[in-house]
Formats: structure tokens, C-alpha cells, sequence
């Protein structure tokens, strides 16, 4: 139940950016956790999407 507690860590090879977007999505208060739409704005997931649509092309 760690997860439900907020205590977990992350591997070291994940980007602070991504570690920065999981800890702001996994906050205990609902209120208090990011929305989806400042997850889609978060820098992290705008780099993500753009190396995707790469890979469309």
C-alpha cells in the first residue's frame, strides 16, 4: 500500500521531468493532483507527443 501512501521511489533513469509529472500525479488528495490538462502541458508529455508525431511522419 505504498502507492496509497505516496511513498515509492522512482528508478534513477527516469528524467527528472517525468519523476517531476509522477510525483505531481500521484498526491493523495484528489484535489491537489494534476489535472489532465496540466498533464498534457507538462513539458514532459509535450516532448513525449512531439517524438511521436516524429515517428508518424
Amino acid at each position: 500500500m505504498m502507492i496509497l501512501d505516496c511513498c515509492y521511489k522512482l528508478p534513477p533513469n527516469i528524467s527528472s521531468e517525468c519523476q517531476n509529472l509522477i510525483h505531481h500525479m500521484i498526491v493523495r488528495e484528489p484535489e491537489k493532483r494534476s489535472t489532465l490538462d496540466e498533464v498534457m502541458s507538462d513539458i514532459w508529455y509535450r516532448q513525449c507527443d512531439d517524438d511521436n508525431e516524429d515517428v508518424e511522419d
